[in-house]
């Protein structure tokens, strides 16, 4: 009988290897446990930006190295990371049909906008109306076109995720689908005297389109460009960073050519890659993987604190030293936002950030803590 069994065992595990569609299939990067450090290190790089952002319009934060590195053309891996990052998971969602592909995004991307940007909008309208101003509801209804704040990266997430799938799904291979993406990219209208209300979200959705396509081809080729050796992981982390530092100081805020700044960027996605898969080797920063894992709450949540700290801090405290805003607000928007996400789990607030995904009766599971999860 045990004979038999493990003879059966091997048919069964022979005849799925052989199985088409399996054998087909793109690679599963989530897999690889160095996604979530990414997205850990990208969160806390953006919500960087958006504090010192805030510090220096409001007078705390004088002119520095810093600032000007923060605002430089150059200086934007962190945010075409994410876009990079969530193409990797492209050529799954491209396998899908249309309905269920639009059911996934609305459920990942446009309910935590719509649910997110309108309250963010409703405090922004309460905020006004408190202080005797108009309140200004364009905010809630100009959220289908435009979007509020640092929700222009969920919006326009959904676009380019969009936009990938059409091509895709017209028989565009995934190479084509980066050079289509570039050519969108490069002649597309550029500079800040073309950048309107109304065509804001669509410069976005091109300008970041290559850099999800090209997420999307590393995903397929991504075990065999594992890099295993730590002394090449940090040679390529310091050539990608650094020379997306070096651009940036050197390049101030001078808005410089569109294939070299894309080409930083690039450089600088490669260097963030590696630096992520160097420290997710470390146990002292395994912090970085559950806020890579959290990185979409986060990313909801932290302007909250942003915004709110700020004042109490300046206004009623009368701290004004940029160094302490910076520590308190980074500390507080992680920490926070990490410690709401456990209060609606721990009081069953289910569809706070997500509804199920398509084919799933309930909330979307606790990732594990092996696979990397994608943001989107």
């Amino acid at each position: 009988m045990r004979d038999i069994n493990a003879s059966a065992s091997a048919e069964s595990l022979d005849a799925r290897l052989r199985t088409p569609d399996r054998a087909a299939s793109p690679p599963r990067p989530e897999r690889i446990t160095w996604i979530e450090s990414a997205r850990g290190l990208g969160i806390v790089l953006v919500v960087t930006k958006h504090i010192l952002h805030g510090l220096a319009a409001h007078g705390l934060l004088t002119e520095s190295p810093v600032a000007r590195l923060w605002d430089s053309r150059y200086y934007n891996p962190q945010m075409a990371l994410f876009f990079a990052l969530s193409g990797l998971f492209a050529e799954r969602l491209a396998s899908r049909g249309g309905r269920v592909f639009l059911a996934d995004k609305a459920a990942t991307l446009l309910y935590p906008y719509f649910v997110w940007a309108s309250l963010l909008g409703l405090v922004r309208i309460a905020v006004a109306v408190s202080a005797g101003r108009p309140a200004p509801v364009e905010y809630l209804l100009q959220l289908p076109v435009y979007p509020l704040m640092q929700f222009w990266f969920i919006y326009v997430l959904f676009f380019v995720s969009l936009l990938y799938f059409a091509l895709r799904r017209a028989g565009f291979g995934p190479a084509v689908c980066v050079a289509v993406t570039l050519a969108l990219h490069l002649f597309r209208p550029w500079g800040e005297e073309n950048i309107q209300a109304s065509t804001m979200p669509m410069l976005k959705i091109f300008y970041y389109a290559p850099f999800y396509a090209v997420g999307a081809l590393a995903g397929l080729h991504l075990p065999r460009l594992r890099i295993e050796g730590a002394w090449r992981l940090a040679a390529v982390a310091a050539t990608g960073v650094g020379v997306s530092l070096a651009c940036a100081l050197r390049g101030g805020l001078e808005d410089p050519p569109l294939p070299v700044q894309t080409a930083v960027t690039l450089i600088g996605i490669a260097g963030l890659m590696a630096l992520a898969a160097l420290l997710s080797r470390l146990p002292a920063l395994n912090f970085l993987r559950p806020l890579g894992r959290r990185s979409l709450e986060i990313y909801a949540l932290h302007m909250f604190a942003v915004e709110g700290l700020r004042p109490l801090l300046a206004d009623v405290l009368h701290i004004r030293n940029p160094a302490v805003h910076f520590i308190v607000a980074l500390t507080v928007s992680i920490l926070g936002s990490m410690a709401f996400v456990r209060l609606c789990e721990r009081f069953g607030v289910k569809y706070a950030f997500r509804l199920p995904r398509p084919g799933k009766s309930g909330p979307r599971p606790a990732p594990r803590r092996e696979p990397g999860v994608a943001m989107a």
